[in-house]
């Protein structure tokens, strides 16, 4: 890749300004400086100043600084042995600059991350803005674990434990990726500990989810509830959140089993297939001729309607019908690494926090406990 010196003439300016061209055989790519210089003195070919006074020959120190500043960008990344494009070293380049704040790195690590789902990016932005809002322009090297804490104390004062601990996850991610990149010697957030609330969220028992499947074949709600609650039912059965549901493309729906085109199992590699049992069957037509167009909030308020409708005094969220899958599978002694596969969790414990929301399965556990006989 060639690294060459342009000047570029500025809108209603006589002065032009210097850029730094990526070239090799794809389109160039410019990377913007604040250094300025008088057209008549810029000799294209040489990549310098003309005028041997000491004002341009500053200009011309300036100049061969960024060119080598851009030359260690290239020098990291092959070092790294990382695969690299021209927009990555112009990137770079940005975040090397003096006083790039934190949080516009943080964004620029967000609009970079493709794989992130609609709700999680929400999240990771309102984190973002909630950085920005408290410490502005900070740059990234004066992200310290005292500015750390300062922050995590400002959100705990304006949400509850757990918003504020969700927020910091999301910050975690972005300090851990600074020091991958030398922009933190050392990340701020490594001994930060966050402190939640377990709290009891609600889910269908079987008797609930039976009463709720008689209510779907009756076909009698408007045709907004019945949606929802058609894709919300296949959510206890499958487990499959409503992001995918929202974004089909994502999925291949057969009759007895729904694939995941791109997503795969964290551990083995393989591609995500979730097999829909007989009994839910019914729905399989139901999810391939029908689509949500609502957000998750609208699908909620939907689903808290329908328990209104049926007596049910429990606050039911689409989420809830992974809980219901995880609770239903355990309850009828399901093995936890198929559960865990199914909902996508890295880690068992992640979908231990689900199970164990259930006193049944602890009361059905005690019952295997016998002494006499």
């Amino acid at each position: 890749m060639e690294i060459v010196a342009i000047a570029k003439k500025q809108k209603n300016k006589k002065i032009h300004k210097i850029y730094i061209a990526l070239r090799d055989k794809t389109p160039e790519v410019t990377i913007s400086t604040d250094i300025e210089v008088d057209p008549k003195y810029w000799v294209r070919q040489a990549e310098t100043v003309s005028n041997k006074h000491e004002f341009y020959q500053r200009i011309d120190i300036r100049i061969k600084r960024a060119k080598q500043k851009v030359d260690d960008v290239l020098l990291y990344f092959e070092q790294r042995g990382e695969v690299f494009s021209k927009h990555d070293v112009k990137r770079r380049y940005r975040l090397l600059e003096k006083g790039t704040a934190f949080y516009q790195y943080a964004q620029a690590e967000l609009d970079k991350d493709q794989s992130l789902s609609e709700s999680t990016r929400r999240q990771y932005q309102y984190a973002i803005l909630h950085f920005k809002k408290f410490a502005g322009n900070l740059p990234t090297s004066a992200v310290t674990n005292q500015v750390i804490k300062e922050f995590y104390y400002y959100l705990s004062q304006r949400m509850k434990p757990n918003s504020s601990a969700s927020y910091m996850r999301a910050m975690r991610k972005y300090t851990k990726r600074a020091v991958g990149d030398d922009l933190l010697s050392k990340n701020p957030m490594k001994k930060l500990k966050l402190i939640t609330e377990e709290g009891e969220r609600d889910f269908l028992d079987r008797e609930e989810l039976l009463q709720w499947i008689i209510l779907f074949k009756s076909r009698t709600l408007p045709k907004s509830l019945q949606k929802t609650l058609g894709f919300y039912i296949m959510t206890c059965y499958t487990g499959i959140p409503h992001d995918d549901w929202k974004h089909k493309e994502r999925l291949k729906i057969l009759p007895t089993r729904i694939e995941y085109i791109r997503k795969k199992v964290k551990h083995t590699g393989r591609r995500l297939i979730i097999p829909v049992v007989e009994e839910a069957q019914f729905l399989v037509m139901f999810v391939q001729g029908n689509t949500i167009q609502q957000n998750n909030q609208g699908c909620n308020k939907n689903l808290n309607k329908i328990c209104k409708l049926t007596g049910l005094n429990k606050y039911i969220t689409f989420h809830t019908g992974r809980i219901t899958f995880a609770t239903m599978a355990t309850l009828l002694g399901i093995d936890h690494r198929v559960i865990q596969e199914i909902l996508g969790h890295a880690e068992y414990k992640t979908t231990l926090r689900y199970i164990k929301m259930a006193g049944l399965y602890n009361e059905q556990q005690m019952k295997k406990f016998k002494v006499q006989g």
